[in-house]
């Protein structure tokens, strides 16, 4: 087969190729050929015919799949679910299938030549404009989602996916866009946010309301733990009723926390701290739970100190999480170790316990909220499925990593990783002195306590008249600023929720009353991130404490005032 049979060109070519073939031979016969070479000569000519009738009917069978593929393309091309097309340098519409036009709810011909900007919704066409920019100086496929505008100016969410086709002939360019109509995904997308936002709404708001009874029910445990004449049963009784609302304290505070965490609303308040405070403090708080398996925990710290620039709370929280976690899931007996090492610039918590292990299958989601392997009816203790999500969460807040390992049946390992930080200063915070052994008052203050929550107020109220102080009570905004007149007091402890005015109207108007500035405001609230401290503040109050308010910060804030009053 010859070249040109391989490669048909187009029929005028055939043409002109056939002429010069003929003049070719006819320039080779002789004035006078003789009969042999006139027969040769003939022939030639005849083969050239044959071939070039081959060729010609190749050319037409090319020009028919060729004209077959185009009407396959245009097919595919307007069959598409998604709408393409083809704009010019300028953004100028020059092709559209039909899923582009009816996205449009425009006719093809309506649209061509008018430029695609028209539909973009007005608040997008930054987006839009840079997306277009990028597309053509890179020459890469970009993508981006924006809104666009049907020819009835109803927006929908659509994606662009964009490329540049360069033309060949004349060197222009060829924008080429893909859109495809995300409207109901984005809506579902929508949907879900908002189903979050109210989970996280519900949640805070239950923890807040969870708040309000926690509060006398721990100020009442207080209550009884300052009497002397409890005997064996009461005693023990008290010791139990503390304990569980100290457990359920601290559930509410981690289930608080995890939404904090999950919408970026916690804070932390770093400061240097050695892990051997925090591990001190977390154990203190793990203890009752370990002592009431009859656990066994060791505690291995380093020989020097190890220093870190966290916020001592939240670590404490992490390492309460891990111990609580350990005691849970270890059968009465086992065995429980912590341990602390520097390794070069990181300090490594370790938890180990001889517990029951975590199943390989859910070994990989043992951090994500509310997340819990199914435990048999003894093991139903287990917790709301928050604690080791918080972890995570407090670690990774610190720049830190934790990670877990485990054998069923033969027990876990939790491994927490942090920068140590070593200070130039020491400095350790003083441990709080029991409730029951501070000093007598030097001077007798009088006390407004104000909360509408009646068994609250009365705990309190209580509570302060145990410490040798006069107490009053009030229960709505209004109420607290007539007493607050009537009895002039040293200390008002006054609860943010109120009817009629809430704690921050009362504070201003407390600071208002000029016989009323040396009184010391302390609010008691369920509110305790960063932006309601600085509003309490704001509104004049000395003190924020929340919820349920631990009574030997209250009796600290008390001693202070009767000093200085003295």
């Amino acid at each position: 087969m010859t070249e040109a049979t391989r490669h048909p060109t187009a029929p005028s070519d055939l043409r002109r190729l056939a002429e010069e073939r003929a003049r070719a031979i006819q320039a080779r016969l002789p004035e006078t050929p003789s009969a042999e070479e006139a027969g040769r000569l003939i022939h030639e000519l005849q083969v050239h015919q044959i071939e070039l009738e081959l060729q010609n009917e190749e050319l037409r069978r090319a020009q028919g799949e060729l004209e077959a593929s185009r009407a396959r393309y245009f097919d595919l091309y307007d069959l598409a679910p998604v709408g393409y097309f083809s704009l010019g340098e300028q953004g100028l519409i020059l092709e559209a299938n039909l899923a582009g036009a009816d996205l449009l709810g425009l006719a093809r011909r309506d649209l061509i030549h008018q430029p695609i900007s028209r539909y973009i919704f007005p608040e997008d066409q930054d987006v839009y404009y840079r997306h277009r920019r990028q597309s053509l100086e890179t020459d890469t496929p970009q993508e981006c989602e924006i809104r666009m505008l049907r020819a009835d100016a109803d927006p929908f969410w659509a994606r662009l996916e964009s490329v540049v086709a360069r033309d060949d002939e004349n060197g222009d360019s060829v924008w080429r866009v893909v859109v495809s109509d995300i409207d109901a995904r984005k809506q579902a997308e929508q949907q879900l946010a908002d189903l979050n936002r109210r989970k996280d709404e519900f949640l805070a708001m239950l923890s807040h309301e969870l708040r309000n009874p926690l509060a006398p029910i721990l100020n009442a445990v207080q209550l009884l733990q300052l009497q002397n004449d409890e005997n064996a049963v009461q005693q023990k009784a008290r010791a139990i009723i503390e304990r569980q609302v100290r457990q359920l304290t601290h559930l509410v505070n981690d289930l608080l926390d995890v939404v904090r965490t999950a919408t970026g609303r916690i804070q932390l308040c770093r400061e240097p701290v050695a892990v051997s405070d925090i591990v001190q403090r977390a154990v203190e708080t793990a203890r009752p739970l370990i002592d009431q398996h009859h656990q066994e925990l060791t505690v291995s710290l380093p020989p020097a100190p190890v220093w870190l620039d966290a916020d001592a709370s939240r670590l404490v929280q992490v390492v309460t999480n891990l111990l609580s976690n350990a005691a849970k899931y270890t059968n009465e007996g086992g065995r429980i170790e912590l341990s602390v090492q520097q390794e070069g610039d990181t300090a490594v918590l370790r938890v180990r316990d001889t517990g029951l292990g975590i199943a390989p299958a859910f070994l990989p989601h043992v951090f994500d909220l509310f997340a819990k392997a199914e435990r048999s009816a003894d093991r139903s203790q287990g917790g709301l499925g928050i604690g080791l999500a918080l972890v995570k969460r407090l670690v990774e807040l610190h720049g830190g990593t934790v990670t877990v390992s485990s054998t069923l049946g033969q027990g876990s390992e939790f491994v927490v990783r942090l920068a140590v930080h070593p200070p130039e200063t020491l400095a350790r915070a003083a441990q709080p002195a029991p409730i029951g052994t501070a000093a007598p008052p030097r001077r007798t203050l009088r006390v407004l306590v104000v909360d509408d929550n009646l068994d609250a107020a009365k705990i309190l109220q209580l509570l302060v008249r145990e410490c040798g102080h006069r107490a009053y009570m009030a229960h709505t905004g209004p109420a607290a600023l007539a007493a607050a007149l009537d009895e002039r007091p040293d200390v008002i402890l006054l609860d943010i929720s109120l009817p009629e005015w809430d704690g921050y109207e009362v504070a201003k108007r407390v600071r208002q009353e000029p016989a009323l500035h040396d009184t010391v405001l302390v609010a008691i609230t369920g509110y305790e991130r960063e932006a309601d401290r600085q509003r309490a503040r704001q509104a004049g109050f000395d003190h924020h404490l929340v919820k349920p308010a631990d009574f030997r910060k209250v009796r600290e804030i008390l001693t202070a005032a009767a000093e200085k009053a003295t």
